[in-house]
């Protein structure tokens, strides 16, 4: 009996956590599902499936402006292809791949909101274009994946995907965590040695990651803490205001921005201490690939982050926006190397819940579920 075809579709392979979740679960389902992927961009997923022989293809999707153009190549590939089922990944997937689906004839198909588009409406536009961003794949998909309890209640509160709604947390895949030759060897290259602390922040640097924030903060933790250092890996819109708050509050001799790297983790795991100051996530990656790699967290106690970490056990959560009360967990953890220590110990055993291998059996489970409507 041939194996159902699955097609992923998602509006940018650039950088973030939904690309690193679809190579995931590609990994996880591949003997299960005949499997495709259509993105726009070209990053991690591209790599995968040319090196796993999966077929993709690279349609503009990432651009407001490509939407039409990228919308009819859709619908086109979906025509040729004619998968058993879709799984779209929003934002803009959401919306033009649930309309390209029923334009093509595909009649299965799963949202998976990895961008909760609600989160940053915070004008008249955002509010009207995210509202239509969401209501459009939570009607016409099957099923409505969050990957928060966070991401639950705002869906159930806005009554978006009533009726529809599944709740299946993002996954970790222990085979990315590095090494500790590795990670000894990045160290090495990038001269941190033992006499440091370094802290490290991964994560794109736009508004919602809300750097800035954390810029302040080490502003008081070099007060106290001189020999500690901050490494800053990422780029984004943000990137020039970033350095230069960083030179006006007189941190940029302990704080370093390294630009994007193709592997974040890799800096995770060679930092003593991860931060992470956003102001809301989906389902955060940043925490597990710390969690995995047993490294403490200071984190936002947002949406998105506390399913994962819980304060004062595998790291330490704080209200977002507090300056003063993220330098202190800070200069607690930089203090206290056997805290560190206990809380990445701690931080390895909790990231088991989270494995890819149980989060991609629910997601079998329900795309078996779907089909079989």
């Amino acid at each position: 009996m041939p194996l159902p075809k699955v097609c992923h579709i998602i509006h940018d392979d650039g950088p973030g956590g939904g690309p690193v979740f679809i190579v995931d679960q590609l990994a996880a389902t591949s003997g299960h599902f005949k499997l495709s992927v259509i993105h726009g961009g070209r990053g991690k997923i591209a790599a995968h499936c040319e090196a796993a022989a999966i077929p993709h293809w690279e349609i503009p999707l990432n651009r407001l402006s490509c939407l039409p153009t990228g919308f009819f190549q859709l619908v086109r590939i979906l025509k040729k292809t004619m998968p058993d089922l879709a799984i779209l990944h929003g934002q803009w997937a959401g919306p033009v791949g649930a309309a390209a689906l029923k334009m093509a004839g595909i009649r299965r198909s799963i949202y998976v909101s990895h961008w909760p588009a609600f989160y940053s409406d915070w004008d008249l536009w955002r509010v009207v274009r995210n509202r239509v961003c969401e209501a459009i794949p939570c009607r016409w998909c099957d099923r409505v994946v969050t990957i928060s309890q966070g991401n639950w209640y705002q869906y159930s509160i806005r009554r978006l995907g009533a009726g529809k709604l599944r709740l299946i947390h993002n996954g970790i895949d222990f085979n990315r965590v590095p090494s500790p030759g590795q990670t000894q060897s990045l160290r090495e290259a990038n001269g941190w040695d033992d006499r440091h602390c370094h802290v490290v922040s991964v994560g794109r640097l736009s508004d919602q990651k809300c750097i800035d924030w954390l810029l302040r903060s080490w502003r008081i933790v070099q007060a106290q803490q001189p020999n500690a250092r901050l490494w800053i890996v990422g780029s984004g819109p943000e990137e020039e205001a970033l350095r230069r708050l960083a030179q006006e509050l007189k941190i940029d001799g302990t704080c370093a921005f390294l630009g994007s790297r193709p592997n974040g983790i890799e800096y995770l795991a060679a930092a003593d201490i991860v931060a992470m100051t956003s102001i809301y996530e989906g389902h955060a990656t940043v925490p597990l690939e710390t969690m995995a790699s047993g490294r403490p967290i200071v984190a936002s106690d947002v949406d998105g982050v506390w399913d994962s970490i819980r304060d004062g056990v595998e790291g330490f959560l704080v209200p977002p926006g507090e300056i003063e009360g993220f330098a202190e967990k800070l200069l607690l953890l930089i203090e206290d190397a056997a805290l560190r220590k206990q809380m990445g110990d701690a931080g390895r055993l909790r990231a088991l819940e989270f494995s890819v291998t149980r989060t991609s059996g629910e997601y079998r489970l329900l795309i078996n579920e779907v089909l079989a409507l």
